[in-house]
């Protein structure tokens, strides 16, 4: 793989005691004659076997500069690139470090924006953004540690930091200790999902009250686009009814496809809003309600555990209630939960679906695909093995993909379900991905 003379690596037992000329380090000779820089020169055709178990630090890193990319196989490409991620990860990790010393040396925030952002050539609300993330992370060294030893990325290490920052420090660590073990396997908005709930179910006062000060800010902007365009932006709404609103742009979308119609599903969505807006007719829809997933001692008053609008992610049990009470007009889905376990699942006001599709939407609430969030009542409901080879239509050959996913299994991605439920995915450059089909 290396040549020790040029290289100053040699493969051998971690066992050796360390000499005047290098020591071993993680299986590898570690030539201290050499200049640092000069260790590493020639480039290497493969990858060690062991490369996903690397910690990042100067060894990966010289590794990572010398491999020659262009002939390693698609699977080791993958590898390759995990290993970059949590090298970056680590070297980030540093440069917030390094950033909140020099807040701590300064001991002024202006003064350590400012001198940020000069020298790293930011504008002043970049700079005061750096500024904000480097503070929080020095305020939480479990994530500052999981983000240098690569457990978790810079996105992942922001989503902590901003859903945790009003929280006191003890209940703040508690719920870290409780989703870094997971947090790598998560995607950003899974992650923010889950620290949401458990935010939620630690200080609900709290959570209350920063729900009423955003929603008295809700508001509407228009921005410009360079290239003539124009965006509608509403912030700051209430989640229940923003979920609401896209099933039913969905509906109506959908409903006004006609033959011919080249529009994509997000220009049909689109076209739908501003007829809506501008006062035209776009159809005459039924009504439209909000799935809702909501602990039975919730949906009585007994608890304030956060319920779970799917898509969306976790709400109060304020807007749960708020849900059932307001819309008795509209169809909605409801999941009553013991534990965290389905119970019973059913529809109000509308003709239910049936029970097979009920059971497997409340099994798995979302597209089961890696990451994704869409809601299972907007999914495709796949047979696992296929129809035309002989697949059942059994709860155990079902589960929701969306669209987008759906498709995605005609370049070469495959799934199958295991007893306990959770979902195993085999990507074409043979990489396997393990997932419960349950957004947070």
């Amino acid at each position: 793989m290396f040549e020790a003379m040029s290289v100053g690596l040699r493969a051998g037992e971690s066992s050796e005691q360390p000499t005047a000329a290098g020591f071993w380090d993680d299986g590898w000779w570690v030539d201290t004659t050499l200049d640092p820089m000069e260790r590493f020169v020639s480039r290497s055709d493969v990858i060690p076997a062991d490369l996903d178990c690397w910690k990042p630090g100067p060894y990966l890193a010289a590794l990572v500069s010398t491999v020659n990319r262009s002939t390693l196989s698609g699977h080791d490409l993958v590898v390759l690139l995990r290993a970059e991620d949590r090298l970056i990860s680590h070297f980030q990790a540093g440069r917030y470090q390094s950033m909140s010393e020099i807040d701590t040396v300064l001991d002024d925030h202006e003064a350590a924006c400012s001198e940020v952002g000069v020298a790293l050539h930011l504008t002043r609300a970049a700079a005061d953004t750096e500024h904000h993330l480097a503070t929080g992370l020095a305020r939480s060294p479990q994530v500052l540690e999981a983000l240098r030893s690569g457990v978790i990325d810079l996105r992942r290490a922001r989503v902590l930091v901003d859903e945790l920052r009003t929280l006191d420090t003890g209940k703040a660590e508690i719920i870290v200790d409780r989703v870094l073990p997971h947090a790598g396997g998560l995607t950003t908005g899974q992650l923010r999902a889950r620290v949401q709930r458990l935010r939620m179910e630690a200080d609900p006062d709290q959570t209350r009250l920063q729900y009423q000060a955003a929603i008295r800010d809700r508001r509407i902007v228009v921005e410009a686009n360079p290239d003539g365009t124009a965006n509608l932006l509403a912030l700051n709404l209430p989640p229940e009814r923003v979920m609401a609103i896209r099933r039913r742009l969905n509906r109506i979308a959908r409903a006004a496809t006609t033959p011919g119609d080249d529009r994509t599903a997000d220009q049909r969505r689109a076209d739908t809003l501003l007829d809506i807006l501008t006062g035209r007719d776009p159809g005459h829809p039924h009504g439209t309600g909000v799935d809702i997933v909501v602990d039975l001692h919730t949906l009585t008053g007994a608890s304030e555990t956060p319920a779970r609008i799917p898509g969306w992610g976790p709400v109060t049990a304020e807007i749960a209630r708020k849900v059932v009470s307001e819309q008795p007009d509209s169809r909605w889905t409801y999941t009553v939960t013991d534990q965290g376990r389905p119970v019973a699942t059913g529809t109000i006001r509308r003709r239910p679906t049936t029970t097979m599709r009920r059971r497997i939407r409340s099994l798995h609430p979302s597209c089961v695909y890696p990451g994704c969030r869409m809601p299972a009542t907007e999914s495709d409901l796949d047979h696992t093995d296929p129809w035309a080879a002989g697949g059942k239509t059994s709860l155990e050959n079902l589960a929701p993909l969306c669209r987008h996913h759906h498709q995605i299994k005609d370049h070469g991605w495959t799934y199958q379900q295991t007893p306990d439920g959770a979902i195993i995915w085999t990507s074409p450059l043979d990489h396997t991905y393990t997932t419960n089909g349950q957004s947070p």
